[in-house]
């Protein structure tokens, strides 16, 4: 198992701006091109004014990180991905562009969003995945003796202990939801990259050998229960990973959300000498450091777990059928789940119908479940309890 740095997290609660969120780890670094998905690192006015890409990046399907054994191996694609993992053992360094495109459409409305990062490795622990247009991401440098990680949003930076390997480093990438597909090049830089692709898929098959930007490709696609993913490796002696387009569609089924994205890397050396500047992190004008990841996020300000077996303050606050919820009037009669939410909370949304029919379930052992909305008004409020179809107490 990958070691993880310093002030690495398991189930951490992180805060920014006026919004937060939980994302939860694996104890195993075994996420592989299927991570554990988590927001994109914008502020809260950002969202509220782009509520269709936001929804979008964070109904994202999130994926168990363990090995799937696949129920069939199509002989080819095995045969394409060991030959893909051979060549890639055999590189010492690698550098590549890695171009995201991410295009969203729901509710009438579109959006579109582009990162573009420069990524660069040298076995056994130094990467560089840093953005050279955007900022919508999160940057990872990593020289050797201590992992960079840079949230230029956020304008922050933390410097932690060394990382062991390529993963380990850059297993932070995964923070931004649109960047967890970077875990394929951990994969193909990992010591066994035809296992850790395989692993993940129920069914790996292959399309055919299809021309791409004027070059023959073998085209791959790995399946796990949620969603495909297609892979474009170049035919020939360089198998170099091309292209990326993973497939929504099951996930989003249903829905009126139509999510597009795809991933291109270009300008592929390997073996090649790397300056030691390009794995040196160099803070930009107005970033701040904090002492360490947590700190970030301002966890050492708002320790959670300091609240563990804390009382919670009593209130009383407005329904939205216009009467009153007292918390008083259920002490020592109920367990209360309290869930603060928005709509435009990509993972509140998400948690909502889970939260509510587990609250259902145990109605007759006195839990109860009352989601506290920050500030939208009722009529979105109700219009968005019809369409998802729920029903709780909406104070």
């Amino acid at each position: 198992m990958a070691s993880r740095p310093s002030g690495s997290h398991e189930n951490a609660d992180f805060g920014f701006e006026d919004s937060c969120f939980k994302a939860t780890r694996a104890p195993t670094f075994r996420r592989s091109i299927f991570g554990t998905v988590c927001p994109l690192f914008f502020n809260r006015e950002y969202i509220m004014n782009n509520r269709v890409l936001g929804a979008a990046l964070l109904l994202l399907p999130i994926f168990a990180a363990v090995a799937q054994p696949p129920s069939t191996v199509d002989p080819k694609a095995k045969q394409v991905l060991d030959s893909v993992a051979a060549f890639y053992k055999g590189l010492n360094t690698v550098t590549c562009n890695y171009a995201l495109s991410l295009d969203t459409e729901a509710q009438g409305k579109k959006n579109s969003l582009s990162l573009d990062f420069g990524f660069v490795a040298e076995r056994p622990n130094k990467v560089a995945y840093v953005q050279s247009k955007s900022d919508g991401g999160v940057d990872v440098v990593s020289d050797g003796s201590g992992v960079t990680v840079s949230i230029p949003k956020m304008k922050k930076y933390a410097t932690e202990g060394p990382a062991d390997s390529i993963g380990s480093a850059l297993e932070w990438g995964a923070l931004s939801a649109v960047t967890q597909f970077s875990f394929i090049l951990v994969d193909l830089m990992s010591p066994d990259p035809s296992s850790a692709l395989l692993d993940c898929s129920t069914e790996p098959k292959y399309v055919g050998e299809e021309d791409l930007d004027g070059l023959k490709h073998h085209h791959i696609e790995l399946s796990q229960d949620e969603m495909n993913v297609n892979f474009w490796f170049q035919s020939g002696e360089k198998p170099f990973l091309s292209r990326i387009r993973p497939d929504l569609s099951r996930s989003l089924e249903g829905s009126d959300t139509k999510v597009a994205v795809e991933i291109k890397l270009t300008g592929w050396t390997g073996n090649e000498p790397i300056p030691a500047e390009r794995f040196t992190f160099t803070a930009p004008e107005g970033f701040e450091k904090a002492a360490n990841f947590n700190a970030m996020f301002g966890k050492e300000k708002r320790p959670a777990d300091a609240l563990v077996g804390s009382m919670a303050p009593l209130f009383s606050l407005k329904a939205l059928d216009g009467k009153t919820i007292d918390l008083q009037s259920y002490v020592g009669k109920n367990v209360v789940v309290l869930d603060f939410w928005a709509t435009w909370c990509g993972p509140c949304v998400m948690s909502l119908p889970i939260l509510t029919d587990v609250a259902g379930t145990f109605k007759e052992e006195g839990v109860v479940f009352i989601g506290v909305n920050q500030g939208e008004g009722a009529d979105e409020i109700n219009s968005f309890l019809a369409d998802q179809k729920l029903v709780f107490d909406v104070a």
